[in-house]
């Protein structure tokens, strides 16, 4: 993987659609090979609803949860923590 987009979140899913949908539409060389990480850092709302959305599309998505609240937990799990989960 050349690049990981990196995308923590909590109780922002309109947010997030927004943002996941300008990835989508991005135009990236074929030659690069890149991912979008959703971490879903203990939301309440239809966040993990939002990245099934994308499941099967032109992303190349993972969903990840991260239950322990704040950015420290969710940055460290979405750029190390999925690689070994």
């Amino acid at each position: 993987m050349d690049v990981s987009v990196v995308i923590c979140t909590y109780n922002r899913a309109t947010s997030l659609k927004c943002a996941l949908e300008s990835l989508a539409d991005m135009k990236v060389p074929d030659e690069v090979s890149w991912e979008v990480v959703v971490v879903d850092n203990n939301s309440s709302d239809c966040t993990r609803g939002i990245v099934e959305q994308f499941l099967g599309s032109s992303l190349k998505i993972r969903y990840i949860f991260e239950p322990a609240q704040g950015l420290c937990p969710s940055i460290k799990r979405g750029v190390i923590g999925y690689r070994i989960s």
